[in-house]
């Protein structure tokens, strides 16, 4: 798949699950001394449970929202996270909320898997890595993919061309042991963030977000989210 980042600016789109992920809303494996591997695997949830509840809180579903429910027949492998499109277009987007959370103290990786197989031309999924002033989100759209990166005072923002698919994509959130934040689609570096006192302090408290993302007269998209992996070096 070709790919191009296009373009960023000094905006932060506020809800990556995110994020945007946009999560954020996966990478990011260390080595320790002596050649050994010194990871640590603090968060991991492929859904093979079953439920979409295990590891996450879901909250906003209502009449008409659509909703979050496990998808046996799809995923990487199947089962993964199903996030249906809303029957209402002005009804509040139900959102999936990671019920650990992550200090980027010493260095952090979040990464995750998404498939937006029937995207809208305007809805979205967002994958949020939330972490108060140091931030990661990813939104995924059918033709494009928007990234947006917080450190401490400073946003960034850039956009990503791509041609649709039904294809799992892997996306990655990295938060380095000097404080830069970066983020990253199918191992290839899509934005860069400076060094922050924000994004090393053990009291930046991260979560984790995922939800459909739609403007209110656009049904958004049908997106499947999988393999969640949080670790640090």
């Amino acid at each position: 798949m070709n790919a191009k980042l296009v373009g960023a600016s000094g905006r932060f789109h506020v809800l990556w699950m995110g994020a945007a992920l946009a999560l954020l809303v996966g990478a990011g494996c260390g080595g320790g001394g002596d050649g050994g591997d010194s990871t640590v695997t603090l968060f991991s949830d492929d859904f093979s449970s079953g439920s979409v509840t295990s590891h996450w809180v879901l909250s906003g579903v209502s009449t008409g929202s659509g909703t979050i429910t496990s998808d046996p027949s799809f995923g990487d492998p199947a089962p993964s996270a199903w996030f249906s499109k809303a029957f209402d277009a002005t009804a509040p987007s139900p959102k999936l909320t990671s019920n650990a959370t992550f200090t980027p103290d010493g260095g952090l990786t979040i990464s995750f898997r998404a498939s937006t197989r029937t995207a809208g031309s305007a809805g979205s999924l967002l994958v949020w890595a939330n972490g108060g002033n140091c931030q990661g989100n990813v939104e995924i759209f059918a033709t494009k993919v928007q990234y947006a990166l917080k450190s401490g005072n400073f946003n960034i923002t850039g956009t990503q061309q791509v041609n649709p698919d039904a294809d799992f994509h892997t996306f990655t959130f990295r938060v380095s042991g000097d404080g830069v934040p970066s983020v990253s689609r199918d191992g290839q570096a899509q934005l860069t963030s400076q060094a922050s006192a924000a994004c090393t302090a053990a009291s930046s408290i991260f979560k984790i977000e995922a939800m459909i993302n739609h403007p209110d007269d656009v049904l958004g998209v049908s997106a499947n989210l999988d393999d969640v992996v949080v670790t640090k070096p």
